[in-house]
């Protein structure tokens, strides 16, 4: 499974801006929309892990938007927020059970 987030992306004064409307804080920009979805997938991973980290609420990604470019985050922020949705706060340790596996 891929962690795809939508990203609306604006063009103003010759340069292109995109923000995530599941997550306010993810904004960024580049001299062209090439630039500015590779800053979007740092900017992505970068609020993703933040809010993994600090313990924080991570959204699962809007579906159903129309004009918006799909971006996803790093491989290793995509594997820890599948995690986090997958244990649906239960324990880490519950989780590692149903896996038939044991967690340290």
């Amino acid at each position: 499974m891929k962690l795809l987030y939508p990203a609306m992306v604006t063009e103003e004064d010759k340069r292109f801006f995109v923000h995530f409307p599941d997550l306010e804080e993810a904004i960024t920009e580049g001299e062209t929309l090439e630039e500015a979805l590779c800053h979007a997938e740092e900017a992505l991973t970068l609020t993703l892990e933040g809010r993994y980290d600090e313990k924080q609420q991570i959204p699962k990604p809007s579906r159903h938007l129309k004009n918006v470019y799909w971006i996803a985050p790093s491989l290793r922020a995509q594997f820890a927020v599948l995690l986090r949705f997958a244990r649906d706060d239960a324990p880490l340790s519950k989780f590692a059970r149903a896996l038939d596996t044991s967690w340290p």
